[in-house]
């Protein structure tokens, strides 16, 4: 980078948002870093002038029958890296539930809506268990938005009341046994 930069007589930040822009638009068009139909001057145009000689000159960029080709692409772009991406959020997913506490052998697994009530209940005074369970009884009573009215009651009426976590603790006990 620093080599486009003094070549370009650019400063690294400048470089930096060519490369992006030039990278952004080899995302949406290609999978492999194949350039279809494009030249040197176009891509000097969404860039600056000298720009894609000095990626020449540097292996970053090739010219090819057919236009212009990104070395290594699929390493950082393209659907591989899209899927590695991916694969990543999900494992960081996985790697948080597994620091979370343990459901109970029963609870089926929740949905992304109901995970939201859980540190909302929890900061009320509600242990994890509690919380789960809770949850689960109020989505089996209603419909998804009837749930989240009522759920939002409670931590309403909740935290409205002197002593939130003994108001919220009285209703669940009160209302579903737990």
């Amino acid at each position: 980078m620093r080599t486009l930069a003094r070549v370009l007589t650019r400063s690294r930040a400048e470089v930096i948002g060519h490369l992006y822009n030039l990278w952004c638009i080899a995302d949406e068009q290609t999978t492999d870093g194949l350039l279809a139909h494009w030249t040197i001057e176009e891509v000097d145009e969404e860039t600056t002038a000298g720009f894609a000689q000095a990626m020449i000159d540097i292996d970053w960029l090739k010219v090819v029958d057919g236009g212009l080709q990104i070395p290594r692409f699929e390493d950082h772009n393209g659907s591989s890296a899209k899927k590695r991406a991916v694969d990543a959020s999900r494992q960081a997913r996985k790697r948080k539930a597994v620091e979370a506490p343990s459901r109970p052998a029963t609870e089926e697994k929740a949905d992304d809506s109901k995970l939201s009530w859980y540190p909302v209940l929890t900061d009320l005074g509600l242990d994890m268990n509690q919380a789960i369970q809770l949850v689960r009884k109020v989505y089996e009573q209603y419909d998804e938005l009837g749930a989240k009215q009522c759920l939002n009651a409670m931590i309403s009426k909740s935290n409205e009341a002197r002593t939130p976590k003994a108001y919220i603790r009285a209703i669940v006990k009160k209302m579903y046994g737990l």
